[in-house]
């Protein structure tokens, strides 16, 4: 089960517009995105639920606590985390 304080209950679409794919892997696609608010712009890693099994929900969750932890000007750095029902996204600075 993932940990709530790791991702945000609101709706990621409230924050965000999401724009462009600029990658594509197994389980995730990565968007450019927009912060609504601060026009901030953002990439944005949406992870399916119905491709993980429980050790991939597992590695996720332990690439956001590092990347939570990281606080480094040559390591990208997490902004936020969001959790839907059939995703799970997380928003990163756009390099």
């Amino acid at each position: 089960m993932v940990e709530s304080d790791l991702f945000d209950e609101k709706e990621i679409k409230m924050d965000y517009k999401i724009c462009s794919v600029i990658g594509k892997g197994s389980f995730a696609t990565v968007r450019k995105g927009k912060h609504r608010l601060t026009q901030e712009k953002v990439a944005i890693k949406i992870l399916s639920k119905k491709r993980m099994t429980p050790d991939d929900i597992l590695a996720m969750q332990n690439e956001i606590e590092v990347l939570k932890k990281c606080d480094h000007p040559n390591i990208v750095r997490m902004l936020n985390a969001y959790e839907d029902r059939n995703h799970y996204c997380i928003i990163m600075e756009l390099m």
